[in-house]
């Protein structure tokens, strides 16, 4: 599915997303075919940042 998300940065971008349920899934970026995590948080998609410690 493609869809529209916030990425980290505070931007908008287009993503293609795998099939699946829940709020959470994973996918790739349009324009830079970057994998990433989004969630669904009720009124528009938000990237899923990985913390590093």
């Amino acid at each position: 599915m493609k869809v529209r998300y916030r990425t980290e940065s505070g931007s908008e971008s287009t993503a293609y997303l795998d099939d699946g349920d829940g709020s959470t899934r994973t996918g790739t970026d349009k324009y830079t075919d970057e994998p990433l995590t989004v969630r669904w948080d009720g009124s528009k998609w938000v990237e899923v940042v990985e913390e590093t410690t």
